[in-house]
């Protein structure tokens, strides 16, 4: 009956011994030794280095009921923040701060080129920073992709416009012709949305682009050639003028209108050519009349005869003189004996 009253009142209870400083492993056998069931639990500590032994609970010296359960305390050091979800989950990064004994507060959305609305895009701290037990960590969400603004590409080549704006992250849907004679062949002459509008990451745009036909280099090429020239970019002519006073041999294009470089209208694509008619008049002195009427038809000239004279009769007087200029069809006018 002593020893039940014994065991009844304060026999059963036995007093938790002191655990600090030991092992994990000595801990357990100090305890169970003691009539206790150890259980080892890890928490974060802010001071005791990770794997140390934090104290028990209950605490020691605690008289507990033999048989039940004490807790060894084993630091797992301080808490680092997580590393982000692969799926960047709000829930799964919160469900992990609150492991860790860290609170969440939620910072104003930013915007992210990667992570869908509504994501986890980073925290401050950063993952993998240490901090004390507790403490709190802003997260910021993701409220979709940063609009963009449209570049300015007006002026550029098409091309060019292309690489700045798919740069830009922005996808050029249609391109329209248009016609500028003040802007180069295939220059942008405009964008829309405008330049400065802002539009979501991916959005299309429409570019208009000069489609004037460049005039090509045909000064100082024969009428023949600059009209091949002309015809091989798409350009007609549409008449052919009297160079006039010009140094060029005749049927040499002394200039051509609009001017080389030029843009025409591909709506109208003609230009006009303006062709030397200069000749020089040839020696007809000392010739046949017959020899001199050949030699002036050579050089797009007609001979006119003073008097009379036969085509055995030979020149001795003409007028324009010889090396003179003249226009191609002038007249030049001989006296034969």
């Amino acid at each position: 009956m002593g020893l039940g009253s014994w065991w009844l009142g304060s026999g059963r209870y036995g007093e938790v011994p002191s655990i600090t400083g030991l092992s994990q492993p000595q801990a357990m056998t100090v305890l169970s030794d003691a009539g206790f069931e150890p259980v080892v639990d890890k928490r974060y500590h802010n001071t005791v280095a990770a794997s140390q032994i934090i104290g028990s609970e209950p605490p020691t010296g605690d008289q507990v009921v033999r048989g039940d359960a004490v807790r060894i305390l084993v630091s797992l050091g301080r808490p680092t923040v997580p590393a982000y979800p692969a799926n960047h989950s709000p829930q799964a990064f919160s469900s992990a701060l609150s492991d860790r004994t860290l609170t969440e507060k939620v910072g104003p959305p930013v915007y992210s080129d990667d992570v869908a609305t509504g994501g986890l895009v980073r925290s401050e701290p950063a993952p993998g920073v240490s901090v004390d037990v507790g403490s709190v960590v802003t997260v910021y969400y993701s409220k979709g992709q940063a609009p963009v603004t449209v570049p300015d590409v007006v002026g550029l080549s098409e091309e060019a416009a292309r690489k700045r704006l798919e740069a830009a992250g922005l996808v050029v849907s249609d391109v329209q012709k248009k016609f500028s004679a003040d802007a180069k062949a295939d220059e942008v002459l405009a964008v829309s949305p405008d330049v400065g509008a802002g539009l979501t990451r991916g959005s299309s745009v429409v570019l208009t682009v000069n489609n004037g036909i460049e005039v090509p280099r045909v000064v100082n090429r024969k009428e023949s050639d600059a009209r091949r020239v002309l015809e091989r970019a798409g350009i007609s002519v549409a008449d052919v003028r009297d160079a006039g006073r010009s140094s060029r041999p005749n049927g040499v294009v002394e200039s051509v209108s609009p001017s080389e470089n030029a843009l025409v209208d591909p709506a109208n694509p003609s230009v006009i050519l303006y062709v030397s008619r200069r000749v020089e008049v040839p020696r007809l002195i000392g010739r046949t009349v017959e020899q001199a009427r050949r030699e002036a038809e050579k050089n797009n000239l007609q001979l006119r005869i003073d008097g009379d004279a036969s085509d055995s009769d030979r020149v001795f007087l003409q007028s324009p003189r010889p090396g003179a200029d003249a226009k191609a069809g002038d007249v030049v006018t001989v006296q034969a004996l």
